[in-house]
């Protein structure tokens, strides 16, 4: 019961993972770009712009977000984001991610009449790079259960010699 609770709480806060890929300031918006999974890879990956007033650090709503991401060998994309629910000022897209390298994203903000644009690039790993990055993880359960089953025959064993 207890690896199962911890799988849970692991699996959780992997899946609230991700990070900061940037932050800009530009005109008067201070936008962060997150992306989920981190490091980024061959497949789909959750994109989130947070854009906040530069003077205030206040969530700017009524703000239009797209995303242009250019990849090495299929051109350019240009989606537009939607309103999260999770918190007021930023948006989301899910993207499909066809080919590792380095990709070229710009984020397009517009707001009240003002617009900026935020070059990003960021580094697509290979699908495989995915599973290197949490196999470390992967291999306590395992790894720990293997130890307790070695913990135990010891200790049978040293109960036997120790009564006879």
């Amino acid at each position: 019961m207890r690896i199962l609770i911890l799988f849970v709480i692991a699996t959780s806060l992997v899946a609230d993972g991700g990070g900061v890929v940037a932050q800009k300031t530009v005109n008067h918006f201070r936008v962060t770009v997150f992306a989920n999974p981190l490091p980024m890879s061959i497949g789909q990956e959750q994109i989130a712009v947070l854009i906040e007033s530069q003077r205030a650090s206040v969530p700017l709503p009524h703000t239009r977000v797209w995303i242009r991401a250019a990849s090495p060998e299929h051109g350019m994309d240009e989606l537009e984001l939607t309103k999260s629910s999770m918190r007021e000022g930023s948006y989301t897209v899910t993207q499909q991610l066809r080919a590792a390298g380095t990709w070229k994203f710009e984020v397009v903000v517009g707001c009240a009449g003002v617009r900026g644009d935020i070059p990003v690039e960021a580094t697509v790993n290979d699908a495989v790079g995915q599973i290197g990055t949490f196999a470390p993880l992967i291999a306590v359960a395992p790894a720990g259960a293997i130890l307790f089953v070695f913990n135990r025959v010891l200790r049978a064993h040293s109960a036997r010699t120790g009564q006879a």
